[in-house]
């Protein structure tokens, strides 16, 4: 399941360039866009994102060394329910922080990383509620 939200995440990131230009908000003038944008919000969504993927990194140290990222390729991770139940409450908690960010104070761009974030995140805490987290084999990044 959680290789499952991982993958689900970079396939919306690489696709997300494309709904930006579909979006909305690009029909108004450049002007008003930039009148409306808060770089402090910009800043602070580009900061928890980024801590958010530090945290997914180190937790998930076999997807890291999976992207070439070895910083954690000592460690297998926690694949236990205490683990998973770990891994919602973080990701409730980056929820409660991003939603401290107005998304009207976002570019346009930034609008759509923040919905695809919120998403992620929802999906996360959602998804150690079912019962399929107790099933350790699937084949999503086995065969």
């Amino acid at each position: 399941m959680r290789n499952f939200l991982i993958s689900t995440w970079l396939t919306l990131a690489l696709v997300a360039p494309s709904f930006a230009l579909t979006a909305p908000a690009l029909a108004q003038e450049p002007a008003a866009n930039a009148a409306a944008e808060t770089p402090d919000a910009n800043a602070a969504l580009k900061l928890l994102v980024d801590e958010y993927w530090a945290d997914v990194l180190k937790s998930q140290p076999i997807f890291a060394s999976s992207l070439g990222i070895d910083t954690y390729a000592n460690e297998v991770g926690d694949s236990t329910l205490e683990g998973m139940d770990r891994q919602a409450a973080t990701a409730s908690g980056f929820l409660t922080k991003l939603r401290r960010i107005a998304p009207t104070d976002l570019s346009p761009a930034n609008k759509v990383e923040y919905g695809i974030f919120d998403r992620t995140l929802k999906d996360t805490v959602d998804a150690n509620s079912f019962g399929q987290r107790t099933i350790n084999f699937s084949t999503y990044s086995s065969w």
